[in-house]
C-alpha cells in the first residue's frame, strides 16, 4: 500500500511539471535604442510588430499575458494591441497616462491564440513620436498604422515591442535573421553577423550553426551565449570569401539549441547575399558631431573625435558642426545640420541617420568597426593655392569604383579649421562619482582648443551635381576639379584642411572620403599639420592671481601643451 501510495505521489508530481506553465517572450527590444519617428505635432497612433501565422501555429491554445513596449518619450491613453489586420484592437482595457519607458503591460483579459492569422502585436497612444526602435536586421519590426493600413518601415528597424506568451510544453526555437548584403574581395576575410533571436522558454546557452557558401558544406560553427527569454544578439561568423567575382551566397542552419532540436523550423535558416569584386579599397570613417561649448555633455564629443583621431589617424576623419557659439558661423552647412538635428551631442557615422548617437567614445568605437569593411569606391584629393592671400584654392579629385554603377554619386567638399580657440566648455562631468577622461576632477568650465571645427561646406548634403559621371566603369579613374573661395570665418589659414567626401546621392551616405593633401606649390599652407587640441591646466586673471573657473572679463589660460592664450568671458 505505501509503495502504491508513493507511486501515486510520484506520478502526480510528474504530472504537475508536465502541466507547468512556461514562458516565451516574442519581439524585439535592445541597448541600442533610439527615439521613433517625429511625426511634427502629438497624434493618436498605432504601432506593432507583426507575429506571423506560421510562427503562431505553434503556439495554438496559449495566451498572450502581457505586452512589453518601451518609448522615450512621454505618451498618454497607452493601450495594449492586438489585432488581425484591420486595425481593430481586440484588447479591452483602461488606457494609461503619462508612461514613458520601458512598461510591461499585463492584459486584463489573456488573448487566446488561434494560430489561424498573422497577429499585430503593440500599442495604441496619444505622442508625438512613434515608439522607440533598436536598429537590427529582421523582419517584421516594425509596422505603423496610417490611412487605415499597416505601413511598415523595413527591415533595419524593429519597435521595442514584445509578446509574453504562456502555455504548456512550449517549443525550443532561436530566430535567425541577417538581411545585409556582405561585399569583398576575392579570398578575403568575410564575416558575417547574423542575429540570433531566443524565443525558447529557457536561456540559451549555445547553439550549434551548419554553414555552407554556394551550397557547399562550410563547417559546423559552436556558439557559446547568454541570451535570455525574449533577447537578441548578434554573432560573427568567419568565412573565406569565393575567388570568383560576381554574387554568391552563405547559408545558415541552425542545427540544435542547448544540445536540443529547434522545434521551429520556418525561422532557422537563412541565405546572406554575398557580391565578391576583384578589386576594393580603404575606407575612411567619417563622424559627423554637432555641438556647442554652451552644451555641458558635449565633451563626450570633444573626447570622441580626439581619441578616435589619435587610434585611427589614417582612416578616421572627424567633423564638428558647432551651434549657437563662438564657432557657429558655419558657411553653407544648415542642411547639414538639420540631419543631424537631435538633443546635443549627437553625431553619426558616414552620415547614416541609423547611427545618430549621443557621441560616447566608447558607443562611437562600436560604429567604428565599419572600418573593417573594405570600400567599393575610393577617393583622392590634392589642394592647390590659387593666390598669395590664399583666398581660394582649387581641389583636384580622383574617385575609382570597384564595380559598375548607374546610381548618382556626387563629391562634397568641407573645410575645417584646427587648433580654434582657447574657448570656454560647459563641463557636466565635473565633480561625478565616475571617471571621464580626468574632466571629472575639472570645473564647471573648462578651456580648450579645439579641432576639426567645421568652416564651411561645399555642395550641400548632396555633393556638387556633375562630379562623378553618371555612368562608372570599373577600373576606371574619375578627376575633377572644384574652386573654391575660402571662409572668411577662418582664423589661421595655416591650420585649415580640405575633405572631400564621396555622396551616394541615393541614401545620403557617405560612400569613402580623404583629407586632401596640398601639393608642393601651397607655399601659404603646405606645413599645416593638425593642432594638438590641449585643455586648460590653469587660469589667471590679469593680476596674475589663480582662479578655480574662468570669471568675466579677461583671463589668461596656461594650456596643457605650455602655451598661454587669452580669452574673454
Amino acid at each position: 500500500m505505501k509503495n502504491l501510495l508513493s507511486f501515486l505521489c510520484v506520478f502526480l508530481v510528474s504530472l504537475t511539471v508536465l502541466a507547468q506553465k512556461q514562458e516565451v517572450i516574442w519581439g524585439y527590444s535592445g541597448a541600442s535604442i533610439g527615439a521613433g519617428h517625429d511625426m511634427g505635432d502629438t497624434y493618436p497612433i498605432k504601432c506593432a510588430i507583426l507575429i506571423p501565422q506560421s510562427v503562431l501555429a505553434h503556439y495554438k491554445g496559449c495566451t498572450i499575458t502581457k505586452i512589453e513596449v518601451c518609448d522615450e518619450q512621454e505618451v498618454s491613453e497607452l493601450v495594449p494591441l492586438i489585432c488581425i489586420g484591420d486595425g481593430d484592437n481586440l484588447v479591452k482595457q483602461t488606457p494609461r497616462g503619462g508612461v514613458r519607458g520601458r512598461n510591461v503591460i499585463e492584459l486584463e483579459t489573456p488573448y487566446v491564440i488561434s494560430g489561424a492569422d498573422d497577429l499585430y502585436v503593440g500599442c495604441e497612444c496619444v505622442a508625438t513620436y512613434a515608439l522607440s526602435a533598436v536598429y537590427l536586421e529582421c523582419t517584421n519590426g516594425a509596422y505603423i498604422f496610417y490611412n487605415d493600413e499597416w505601413l511598415y518601415s523595413g527591415d533595419d528597424v524593429a519597435y521595442c515591442i514584445r509578446a509574453h506568451i504562456e502555455g504548456e510544453n512550449m517549443p525550443i526555437d532561436v530566430s535567425l535573421s541577417c538581411n545585409k548584403v556582405l561585399e569583398c574581395s576575392k579570398g578575403a576575410n568575410l564575416v558575417a553577423h547574423p542575429s540570433v533571436l531566443n524565443l525558447s522558454p529557457e536561456k540559451v546557452e549555445s547553439v550549434k550553426l551548419a554553414c555552407y557558401v554556394d551550397n557547399e558544406f562550410s563547417g559546423f560553427y559552436e556558439v557559446k551565449l547568454d541570451l535570455e527569454k525574449g533577447d537578441l544578439t548578434s554573432v560573427d561568423l568567419n568565412f573565406t570569401a569565393p575567388e570568383v567575382e560576381g554574387e554568391h551566397a552563405i547559408r545558415v542552419v541552425v542545427e540544435s539549441v542547448n544540445g536540443k532540436v529547434d522545434e521551429i523550423t520556418g525561422n532557422n535558416e537563412i541565405s546572406i547575399p554575398v557580391t565578391v569584386y576583384g578589386k576594393t579599397f580603404p575606407r575612411r570613417v567619417v563622424m559627423e558631431e554637432l555641438t556647442g561649448t554652451w552644451c555641458g555633455w558635449c565633451v563626450r564629443g570633444y573626447v570622441a573625435l580626439q581619441e578616435m583621431a589619435e587610434k585611427y589617424p589614417d582612416s578616421f576623419i572627424g567633423l564638428a558642426y558647432h551651434t549657437d557659439d563662438e564657432m557657429s558661423d558655419i558657411e553653407n552647412a544648415q542642411e547639414i545640420i538639420d540631419i543631424l538635428d537631435n538633443p546635443l551631442p549627437t553625431g553619426a557615422v558616414n552620415r547614416n541617420t541609423q547611427t545618430i548617437f549621443n557621441c560616447e567614445p566608447e558607443t562611437l568605437e562600436d560604429y567604428i568597426q565599419e572600418l573593417k569593411n573594405l570600400a567599393l569606391a575610393d577617393i583622392r584629393g590634392e589642394v592647390t593655392v590659387l593666390d598669395a592671400d590664399t583666398t581660394a584654392v582649387k581641389v583636384n579629385t580622383y574617385t575609382e569604383f570597384a564595380a559598375d554603377a548607374t546610381q548618382p554619386f556626387a563629391i562634397a567638399y568641407v573645410v575645417l579649421e584646427n587648433g580654434v580657440g582657447p574657448y570656454v566648455q560647459a563641463n557636466n562631468f565635473s565633480g561625478a562619482d565616475y571617471e571621464f577622461y580626468g574632466y571629472e576632477k575639472l570645473g564647471r568650465h573648462v578651456v580648450l582648443v579645439y579641432n576639426d571645427v567645421v568652416r564651411s561646406v561645399y555642395g550641400g548634403a548632396a555633393g556638387v551635381e556633375g562630379s562623378v559621371p553618371s555612368d562608372i566603369h570599373q577600373g576606371q579613374t574619375y578627376e575633377y576639379q572644384y574652386e573654391l573661395p575660402l571662409p572668411s570665418n577662418v582664423k589661421c589659414k595655416s591650420n585649415i584642411e580640405v575633405v572631400a567626401l564621396l555622396m551616394n546621392q541615393e541614401n545620403g551616405q557617405i560612400v569613402n572620403a580623404c583629407k586632401c593633401s596640398f601639393n608642393k606649390n601651397a607655399d601659404a599652407i603646405s606645413t599645416l599639420k593638425p593642432a594638438n587640441p590641449g585643455k586648460s591646466v590653469a587660469v589667471y586673471n590679469v593680476g596674475g592671481a589663480q582662479l578655480n573657473a574662468p570669471q568675466r572679463g579677461l583671463n589668461l589660460v596656461k594650456m596643457s601643451d605650455g602655451s598661454v592664450g587669452k580669452i574673454v568671458k
